[in-house]
């Protein structure tokens, strides 16, 4: 018999890690007394967080397809230099 989690634990799970990240890359303190300015701060967090998972991942998929791009293009003109 599977043991099944409902769907929000696993959110919850999601949620968890990327607190967790954010408190590891950050900091896990507020140096804002106000409470506005704490909040904004914690969103600013959040953003820069974001931000940062975007470029780490559009990097990622640049870098996929200038490899496969780069090797093609090496063999294209190796056939048509060498035939």
């Amino acid at each position: 018999m599977k043991n099944r989690l409902p769907k929000e634990y696993k959110q919850r799970t999601k949620i968890e890690t990327v607190h967790y990240v954010i408190k590891r890359k950050f900091g896990d303190s507020i140096r804002s007394m106000n409470k506005i300015n704490s909040r904004k701060e914690v969103i600013m967090k959040f953003l820069v967080y974001n931000i940062h998972r975007i470029i780490k991942e559009n990097k990622n998929i640049i870098n996929y397809f200038l490899k496969r791009i780069s090797t093609r293009l090496i063999r294209y003109i190796l056939n048509i230099v060498f035939t």
